[in-house]
Formats: C-alpha cells, sequence, structure tokens
C-alpha cells in the first residue's frame, strides 16, 4: 500500500547460499539445493525480532551471510546456515520508509532506503559488514516541494565510489568512505513529469542510464562527464538494463528491447518480443542477481 511494492523482479529474491535455495517472500525461506526439503524460516516479526517483511525485497549472499533489508526500515545479517540473525540494524523506524538492495563491497555493506513522503526522499547508508554499524549516510533533499529524491535500485560500485540514481533524474556518486558527492549528473533537459526513473549499469568504465526520456546515456564513471546519447526510437527505458561487459540490454517500455554498444552509444540492434509480448530484463547482468553467479 501508498506505493511500497517490491522493486524486485521475478527471480531477483531468489539466491543459492550454504548448499540452500533461499527465497524471499515477506520472510525469508530456506530449503535443501538438493532435496527440496525446509531447512529453516527467517521471519523477524514472529520470532521476536525488531521489523518485518524482510524477505520483500532483494537478497543478497556472500555464501555464509545473507544480507536483506525490509518494508519496516531495518536492515538485516542472516546466518546463511541456520537462519539465524546475526544483526539488525534500524536505519528508518518511523513507519513509512523501506530498505533496499544490499551490495556487499569488502567490508561494508552498501543499502538504500526510501521514505515514503510526500514527496518521496531516501538516502544511502553504508554499514559494517561484520556487525551493521552505520559508516556514514548520505540524505537527497528534494529540489523541489514536488518532487522525489529517493534512490532508485541498488547503488554500483566503481573503484573508490558507488553511484546512485534517484527519483528526480539525477545520478549521484559518492566517496566509498565518506559519502561525499564526487560527481553529479544532471536531470535530462527533455524528461517528462516531476520524476525521472533512471536505472543504470556500469559497463567496463562507462555508466549507462537510462530514462523517461527518449535518450539513453552514457557518462564516464570517473567524472560524471557526458561521453554519449542514442535515441533507439522505442521511447521510455525505465526498466533494469542488462549487459554482458561491452554491450547494454535496453528493454523498453513498449516491449522491444535494444543492444547497444556500451563504450560508444552505437546501436547493434533492436527486436519487438514475438507474439506482441513484453521483453523483461532478465539476461546477462540480471542473472547474476538470481543465483548470486559470479564468473
Amino acid at each position: 500500500a501508498g506505493g511500497q511494492t517490491a522493486r524486485t523482479l521475478n527471480g531477483q529474491n531468489l539466491i543459492l547460499a550454504a548448499g540452500d535455495v533461499v527465497f524471499g517472500d515477506y520472510a525469508i525461506y530456506a530449503f535443501d539445493q538438493t532435496t527440496g526439503s525446509s531447512r529453516w524460516v527467517f521471519d523477524p516479526e514472529k520470532q521476536g525480532i525488531a521489523g518485518y517483511a524482510a524477505g520483500a525485497y532483494e537478497l543478497r549472499t556472500d555464501g555464509t551471510t545473507i544480507y536483506a533489508g525490509s518494508g519496516s526500515g531495518h536492515a538485516y545479517a542472516i546466518n546463511a546456515a541456520d537462519g539465524s540473525l546475526v544483526w539488525v540494524a534500524p536505519l528508518a523506524v518511523d513507519g513509512h520508509s523501506s530498505v533496499y538492495d544490499p551490495v556487499i563491497d569488502g567490508n561494508t555493506v552498501y543499502v538504500t532506503v526510501r521514505h515514503f513522503t510526500n514527496p518521496i526522499t531516501g538516502a544511502v547508508f553504508a554499514l559494517d559488514r561484520s556487525t551493521g554499524a552505520v559508516q556514514w549516510s548520505h540524505v537527497f533533499s528534494p529540489p523541489t516541494p514536488q518532487t522525489g529524491s529517493g534512490p532508485l535500485d541498488k547503488v554500483v560500485v566503481f573503484g573508490n565510489t558507488i553511484i546512485v540514481s534517484v527519483d528526480d533524474g539525477k545520478i549521484y556518486s559518492l566517496a566509498k568512505a565518506t559519502g561525499v558527492v564526487e560527481w553529479t549528473a544532471p536531470r535530462l533537459p527533455d524528461a517528462t513529469g516531476l520524476d525521472d526513473s533512471r536505472p543504470i549499469i556500469l559497463v567496463r568504465t562507462t555508466l549507462v542510464a537510462g530514462s523517461t526520456a527518449l535518450e539513453l546515456t552514457g557518462y564516464d564513471a570517473a567524472t560524471g562527464r557526458l561521453l554519449w546519447q542514442a535515441n533507439g526510437g522505442q521511447g521510455s527505458a525505465i526498466n533494469s538494463l542488462a549487459t554482458d561487459g561491452e554491450v547494454v540490454y535496453v528493454p523498453y517500455n513498449n516491449g522491444a528491447l535494444g543492444a547497444f554498444d556500451g563504450a560508444t552509444g552505437a546501436p547493434r540492434w533492436i527486436r519487438s518480443a514475438p507474439n506482441g509480448g513484453l521483453f523483461t530484463s532478465y539476461p546477462l547482468e540480471e542473472i547474476r542477481n538470481y543465483i548470486d553467479w559470479t564468473p
């Protein structure tokens, strides 16, 4: 209710950890990978642990620990072997906030927070991977009283920075150590509406961003400098992008799927889904989220 719907695709909250298949719904469930027998359930609301809806959004694992956000404003670390709590971090327990999209990087776990106020606001938190202690947070302020500023999707890690897009169409690069802004890419001038959903993905050293506008945009991930713009003639691209490390794949809102060179923005091909269907962003990069696969 109130816009607090899960932002994950089917399968994005399904991971493999410690010999189990772990699935997030409202709670988090683990099943033996070989036999399918139930191994454990993590449901904070029923287990006397602060928070609820730990399985509602995307899960992450390093193989031994599972990291999760929640619909209650908490972040969790869970022992993958038995489902026991490692730590819980109350980040925004105001009754109208959710924690999303853990990203593991070294000794830090980054999560995004969205406050379902009017307008939507939010922040990025850097948490100690072992304890859940907050290392820093960066709050995004709305540029106008009508414009949202909540983070969209998970952060992208690049060198000593993390990169995130927010509701108003801006993209921020933050220092991993401090959360200080390194660079900002502005909202596209032809974006429609007050907000602009801009999915981002890293293709080598180029950050590629979609938009409600007509352009797919490539930025230098180190500086934020605009490198290229490409108009595939298919309208908005606000769904999750995918990459094989060279080409970026774009599922357009009209159901088409496009492939563009990540370094130059040159189009490779654009196809419509057969039988009037819709392409969704399952290939390549997103498959890593389904099974936590590392090549």
